[in-house]
């Protein structure tokens, strides 16, 4: 089983893909890959965060990983009309259009990819493995 804190630990560098935001509320989302997993977390600090979460900041990420990995970037590339590159770099070609993690999880929903989701709210982990929506 994987749990949320075990991303530290992992071998790998987490790059920054998206800093959205102002005085009110900051988004970050930061990815990385390890071998043929992606790992993506969104970060949450503001106004609005407080309001859903009642925290000041919230964590969450998705996990891809093997066939379901190529079939997203397979997917991004097709939909954004880019030729293949590196994944990160996909990545962030998304992002920079579309802006949030929930905007990810919708496309790999309407593709039917299944992923990981993780999130920690307050003291409770919550973690549906292989998640898929049609």
């Amino acid at each position: 089983m994987f749990y949320y804190g075990e991303e530290t630990s992992m071998a790998g560098k987490w790059e920054e893909v998206l800093r959205d935001g102002g005085d009110d509320e900051l988004r970050v989302i930061t990815a990385k890959m390890e071998g043929d997993t992606l790992f993506v977390e969104e970060r949450t600090e503001g106004n609005a965060t407080r309001l859903v979460y009642e925290e000041d900041c919230h964590k969450h990420m998705v996990r891809v990983r093997g066939d379901s990995l190529r079939a997203l970037k397979a997917s991004l590339e097709a939909e954004m009309e880019v030729p293949p590159a590196p994944m990160l770099q996909v990545l962030r070609m998304f992002l920079s259009e579309h802006r949030s993690m929930l905007d990810l999880q919708d496309r790999l929903d309407r593709a039917a990819v299944p992923y990981d989701y993780i999130s920690r709210e307050g003291v409770c982990e919550i973690y549906r493995p292989g998640v898929t929506f049609r």
